[in-house]
């Protein structure tokens, strides 16, 4: 058990290097990585990667922008939509 706990810890820390300590994005990134659980955490971690959680907080107030950000750094919006709320989200990432 306690090699298991070392091992997990030697990802956290080489996560916490690679962002020059900056515990929140280190946090960020590992959530997102076990969102994807084992199948999608690549997907989940690289989207993770490409969206600062310093964006996420500027705009942690307004739900429908960090949903538009989320699932534009997921490229998830590039499709051309009908229904009024993915043209919203859409909109509202390309700004």
């Amino acid at each position: 058990m306690a090699e298991r706990l070392q091992n997990k810890s030697v990802v956290i820390f080489n996560h916490l290097a690679a962002t020059n300590n900056h515990w929140e994005e280190t946090f960020w990134g590992l959530l997102a990585n076990n969102f994807g659980i084992k199948v999608n955490s690549d997907g989940f971690e690289k989207m993770a990667r490409s969206l600062p959680v310093s964006i996420l907080a500027k705009h942690k107030n307004q739900i429908h922008q960090v949903e538009a950000v989320l699932f534009g750094q997921a490229g998830l919006l590039e499709n051309n939509f009908t229904d009024g709320y993915p043209v919203m989200l859409k909109k509202e990432y390309q700004f």
